[in-house]
């Protein structure tokens, strides 16, 4: 049901259209077998059938696969953002930039194959930590509700940034994960916590959420990162 819903997603995209993926489950690291990993390692995804069946291997979706699923078939005019909220998610699609943090020189280049790259579409993937880290699951934000951490400090940047006005950009929101992530929220994100805009997402009444709780104390060591199909301008607004 993955394969066939990612291959439903960019086999039916038409020029001009915004696409978006939300992946939010289990990930994991094995050996490489094609030689095309610096690290010796493959990114994949397990799926359920993984568990309920007698964990074969061939269950799991690789990087390769998703790379060859939904980058390489990617026209021209078609943008497509992806979250991918697993543990070992830095690198998962396998895509050739890799931001640095630094706005001056944002990205650095990964080894890829060339043929990793996209057919001119724009890919930009939002990993919810780097590749040897895992990312966590908590009700340590709602109180009330189990959410993945990463997921939740993305909506929360970019109801940040709405908050103040603003259009989220790349930037922005990389930065506000990594600060809400590390237990450091800035102000415009701790008021947003604390009048409960980002807990509607979850059904949850601003009021059941005790104000002390901000999240400022919790810290989680999981590092976000954010890869992309070409360089571009991390300042530029975020349209999705």
């Amino acid at each position: 049901n993955i394969i066939k819903g990612l291959q439903w997603l960019v086999g039916q995209a038409q020029p001009g259209e915004q696409l978006f993926l939300h992946y939010s489950g289990h990930g994991a690291l094995v050996a490489d077998r094609d030689g095309d990993e610096a690290s010796g390692q493959a990114n994949v995804l397990i799926p359920l059938d993984y568990f309920t069946g007698d964990h074969d291997f061939n269950t799991l979706i690789l990087d390769d696969e998703l790379n060859r699923i939904l980058i390489r078939p990617l026209p021209k005019d078609i943008n497509l953002h992806i979250i991918m909220d697993c543990c070992h998610s830095g690198t998962m699609l396998d895509l050739p930039f890799d931001w640095t943090g630094n706005v001056q020189q944002p990205w650095t280049r990964l080894y890829r194959p060339d043929s990793k790259g996209s057919a001119g579409g724009f890919v930009v993937e939002f990993s919810g930590c780097l590749d040897a880290q895992t990312s966590n699951d908590t009700n340590a934000y709602t109180r009330l509700k189990t959410s993945g951490a990463m997921t939740f400090s993305f909506v929360l940047a970019v109801e940040t940034a709405f908050a103040q006005s603003q259009q989220p950009t790349y930037h922005s929101i990389m930065v506000g994960m990594r600060q809400m992530l590390s237990g450091s929220p800035s102000e415009g994100m701790q008021r947003c916590l604390r009048e409960g805009v980002v807990l509607s997402h979850y059904g949850i009444e601003s009021g059941s959420y005790a104000a002390r709780n901000t999240g400022s104390v919790i810290h989680f060591s999981q590092i976000p990162a954010m890869s992309a199909s070409m360089q571009f301008d991390v300042l530029s607004p975020v349209s999705i």
